[in-house]
């Protein structure tokens, strides 16, 4: 009779906590707001669940006399046990979610109180069955259906599942989908000259000859693609950008068999590249997309030598070459990636001979120049090597150098980064420790980064997903690859160590953390059964669970980020102001087609959108530019019969160098000699004389002034 109490009770408890739950969400104005608003259709569906639940109660005591039924219902299936704990797990989180944690104070607090009473009810429910599950069995029991849990049928389906490729590739797809929300969110002029310098080349200027650029050309390639493709629209090169991660993720998973650590990071990369400019087309994310995926290819080699082939290498060092063309700096790593599958194939020298210990760093290094003796020989073809290494190595070393680092000469970084465990005890990682930081949005982007940089779930735990995951492969005595999983890391700071430069660095350590959380969760399977052996392993798995929580809690924070901040996804308001300021320099101009632009110090993004070619060589002006710049702008000007020219004189340059100080040689000759619109405008004087009835009409484009 106890268990009919027990278990006849507990169903009308829930009901009553039920009708609770229902009496708190029901709406103030009664059937006044009407019979179908949202808040009246949750009441109703709280109402019809109570009431189901008072219906078991009373069926539990009417037709299961002693109770037996449902205690031999709840350990009937060992998946019925796990889906029992799963439900538990969930609504603890959920709960915890939605009535403790940090959130509920945040700009959704309106959300969190009004539907508080719901998920509490929901708490409690799955709480008290699981009480009432270990009242209707003895503790031994419940002891030992968990011991032999693991060895269900079940799990091994569900981990069948998780390793699949099918599930893998849906988690891509989500990551897609998840990038396709960001298509307007946020800006950065950097983004803005990727897409400018890729419009050029749609027109048949080439860089370093027609227009000054002191990067390498990879990513203007690939805009100028898209842009011929599907005109010059920033959300048309954000897709393609995704549509190339997905892709060369996808072929990444196919040669390297790490099917579900690729697609974590893609899902995890999907719910916080926002906090890293991620969603734009930078040349650091092409970066990031190039290194993660042939990354992969390398360390699976490592991870099996004997299971390399020959299109997966070839793979691998076409991605490499690919990003030494948007950066010269992934130079370093890869070179560290060639040496580092040299070394697999130096280990099978006894069983193939010395040709197989150079096949490897071969075949990869083939697909490396290839990619890169096509690229030379069009430079050579069109005459643009010199100029090519004047303005990206020579102009970096020599005047880019005394405003930042432009050395091509990182060898003092990678040194510090080695001996320093990536700089992870450093408490710059460290100075925010709270579940929650506001990354201080302005401007619907996040204006101070380094905010972000300095919460313990983002730098820190970047650092210690590297570092762990090479300890667990030491563990597994999988030496090469660890070593080169470290080595390879400290390469991907040599820009910088926070910012979006350290995007590639990202990349790698979201998969090195899904590859530690799905591959190395009992790196001590070859260790001798002892008592040291045991306390590794419960070690390593704690360690493990903290590890799981900061990585999910990341993500989580990420997807709330745009939860909180959904309407800035689709917000126009910035490009609206380039186009309507680009319409306005048409008006003044009497829509004359040879008009051109100059926009100084930087918003390429102007020309892009307003489809005006720039009326310089010199498309934007930094201090670094105007020291050689400067002075040819002024002869140009000095003849040109249809030129526009806006100089934001106000704007700082990282906050150091004003434009008015360090321009004033060209505003004193647009002062002297061409025609003011406005405070920031000028025009030719013969543009003033043909378009005097246009000038009557004051300028009312807004400032084209950067995000």
């Amino acid at each position: 009779m106890f268990r009919k109490y027990l278990s006849s009770g507990f169903f009308l408890l829930c009901a009553v906590e039920g009708i609770w739950a229902l009496t708190q969400l029901w709406p103030a104005g009664g059937l006044q707001q009407g019979i179908i608003s949202p808040r009246m259709a949750l009441a109703a569906l709280v109402g019809l669940l109570a009431l189901a639940l008072a219906a078991l109660g009373a069926r539990q005591w009417l037709v299961d006399r002693n109770g037996k039924r449902l205690s031999d219902w709840l350990l009937a299936q060992r998946s019925q046990v796990a889906l029992l704990f799963l439900c538990f797990t969930v609504a603890v989180i959920v709960g915890w979610l939605f009535t403790l944690s940090p959130w509920r104070e945040e700009r959704l607090a309106g959300y969190f109180l009004r539907w508080q009473p719901l998920f509490i009810w929901l708490l409690l429910i799955p709480a008290q069955f699981f009480l009432l599950a270990l009242a209707l069995h003895p503790a031994n029991v419940w002891l030992q259906t968990l011991r032999e849990l693991p060895r269900h049928a079940g799990w091994a389906r569900a981990r069948r599942l998780l390793h699949s490729p099918q599930f893998s590739l849906a988690l891509l797809a989500i990551s897609f989908l998840l990038g396709l929300t960001k298509l307007v969110f946020g800006q950065f002029v950097d983004e803005g000259a990727n897409l400018f310098n890729g419009w050029l080349i749609t027109r048949g200027l080439w860089p370093y000859r027609d227009f000054f650029t002191q990067h390498f050309p990879g990513a203007y390639y690939w805009t100028a693609l898209a842009a011929a493709l599907f005109g010059n629209s920033q959300a048309a090169a954000r897709v393609s950008l995704l549509a190339l991660q997905v892709t060369l993720l996808a072929l990444s998973m196919r040669f390297s068999r790490l099917f579900l650590p690729l697609g974590i990071a893609a899902l995890a990369w999907g719910l916080t590249s926002h906090f890293h400019r991620g969603n734009l087309v930078l040349y650091d994310n092409f970066d990031g997309i190039f290194i993660i995926s042939s990354f992969a290819v390398v360390f699976s080699v490592l991870l099996e030598p004997a299971s390399a082939k020959r299109s997966g290498l070839v793979f691998s060092g076409v991605l490499l070459a690919c990003a030494m063309l948007s950066n010269p700096l992934m130079l370093y790593p890869a070179g560290i990636a060639m040496g580092a599958l040299w070394l697999a194939g130096f280990r099978l020298r006894e069983k193939a001979g010395w040709g197989k210990a150079w096949r490897y760093s071969l075949w990869a290094g083939g697909g490396a120049a290839a990619v890169l003796g096509v690229f030379l020989v069009l430079m050579a073809l069109n005459g643009l090597l010199d100029d090519l290494y004047r303005q990206t190595v020579w102009f970096n070393a020599n005047i880019y150098n005394h405003y930042t680092d432009g050395s091509p000469l990182r060898l003092g970084r990678i040194a510090h980064q080695l001996l320093t465990g990536l700089d992870v005890l450093n408490p710059q990682w460290r100075q925010h420790l709270s579940l929650l930081i506001d990354p201080g949005v302005q401007r619907y982007r996040i204006a101070d980064e380094a905010l972000y940089y300095s919460w313990i779930y983002s730098s820190f735990l970047f650092r210690v997903s590297i570092l762990l995951c090479a300890l667990g492969l030491l563990f597994r005595r999988k030496f090469l690859a660890a070593l080169f999983l470290y080595v390879f890391s400290t390469t991907l700071l040599v820009r910088d160590v926070t910012s979006w430069h350290t995007i590639p660095f990202i990349w790698l350590s979201l998969f090195t953390g899904a590859y530690l959380l799905t591959n190395l969760a009992t790196p001590f399977a070859a260790w001798r059964a002892s008592l040291l052996s045991r306390l590794a392993q419960v070690s390593w798995r704690l360690v493990s669970l903290v590890f799981l929580f900061m990585y999910a809690w990341s993500a989580l924070f990420g997807a709330y980020f745009l939860l909180d901040h959904r309407q800035a996804l689709s917000d126009r308001r910035y490009l609206n102001r380039i186009e309507r300021f680009g319409d306005e320099i048409r008006r003044i101009t009497c829509q004359r087609e040879d008009v051109e632009l100059l926009i100084y110090p930087f918003n390429p993004l102007v020309y892009y959108l307003s489809e005006i070619e720039p009326a310089s060589f010199y498309t934007f002006m930094h201090p670094w530019v105007a020291e050689i710049g400067q002075q040819a702008v002024i002869e140009t000007l000095k003849d040109h019969p249809s030129a526009v020219v806006e100089i934001r004189r106000e704007k700082r340059v990282w906050q150091d160098y004003v434009v008015e100080d360090y321009l004033s040689d060209l505003i004193t000759f647009l002062d002297d000699n061409y025609w003011p619109v406005s405070e920031t405008l000028w025009i030719s004087p013969e543009l003033a004389r043909q378009c005097t009835a246009n000038l009557a009409v004051p300028f009312s484009g807004e400032s084209s002034d950067d995000e």
